[in-house]
């Protein structure tokens, strides 16, 4: 039986060796590529592995077109079969998410729950607004709150002269046919006997 003797072998690395670097990149349209004791360039287009042929040499708009350029030396071969079909995983756990009011001093929010942890909150739900006040049982005025307005008794409500005052809703005539009278959008009043 013959026996063989490797020579060399440290070859890789000695780094006083010249040689050249191998370059991988995915083709490019138009790409200068090289093929020298410094460079080797090689392409790949996803399915197949190339060699630049020619230092210096310039690829074209496609593979194809770069026959010239470019030496194929690996091709794609046919597709292999399926593997088998693995086995299914445990179903995961599904989260209990869940909502609900609060209410934090006066302030009414919707809190969001995961696994029965707060995860998130709204803000307040009843932001304030112009509510009106009965003030010593003779004025009405408008209050900036968010709490819930009063009953107000408008039998109580007086003039602040002896005459009385009468109130009505105003009209923009824009009524609809099944309407007797347009919609309205605020209370106007005035003392009794005067024009306006």
């Amino acid at each position: 039986m013959a026996k063989f003797r490797v020579k060399n072998a440290a070859l890789s690395s000695d780094s006083s060796v010249n040689a050249p670097t191998f370059r991988f990149m995915p083709f490019e349209p138009n790409k200068r590529l090289e093929n020298n004791s410094t460079n080797i360039d090689f392409i790949t287009d996803g399915k197949s592995l190339y060699v630049c042929a020619i230092d210096g040499g310039v690829t074209r708009d496609t593979i194809g077109e770069s026959s010239n350029v470019l030496l194929k030396i690996v091709s794609q071969g046919e597709r292999g079969r399926d593997g088998d079909a693995g086995k299914d995983g445990e179903a995961g756990a599904v989260p209990e998410i869940g909502a609900e009011y609060i209410d934090l001093g006066g302030e009414k929010k919707l809190a969001l729950t995961v696994g029965g942890k707060r995860k998130a909150m709204t803000g307040d739900l009843t932001p304030p607004v112009y509510v009106p006040v009965l003030e010593d049982d003779r004025y009405l005025t408008w209050e900036w709150s968010n709490q819930d307005p009063a009953v107000i008794d408008l039998m109580k409500l007086r003039p602040l002269h002896d005459r009385p005052i009468l109130l009505r809703t105003n009209s923009d005539n824009t009524k609809r046919e099944a309407e007797s009278c347009g919609p309205a959008n605020f209370i106007q009043w005035k003392y009794e006997g005067d024009e306006y």
